[in-house]
């Protein structure tokens, strides 16, 4: 698995774009069709919006691994490794 980082503010994501104007502009660019978010994002996008974009728009069900603060895995192991995990242990939900 090849992962890569790039900050949205390398992407020139016009500022006038918000929420989730500014996620579908971000997929499109990196030419996406999907969008997966934490579960906590569930009531922050519309389904029926990314649809007509035709993105689609996934949640991950709630962490229940072993270590809950993943960002901090982020930064201590491989992205494959954390992978595994997720795949263990969340329930991809579409909308």
């Amino acid at each position: 698995i090849q992962t890569r980082f790039i900050r949205s503010s390398t992407l020139n994501v016009p500022e006038s774009l918000r929420g989730e104007d500014r996620i579908l502009h971000i997929v499109k660019s990196l030419g996406g069709s999907r969008y997966i978010n934490a579960s906590g994002g569930v009531g922050l996008y519309d389904p029926t919006h990314f649809k007509a974009h035709n993105i689609s728009l996934k949640f991950l069900s709630s962490y229940t691994g072993a270590y809950s603060p993943i960002f901090e895995r982020l930064l201590l192991e491989s992205p494959a490794q954390i992978r595994v995990e997720i795949d263990a242990n969340c329930i991809y939900q579409e909308l």
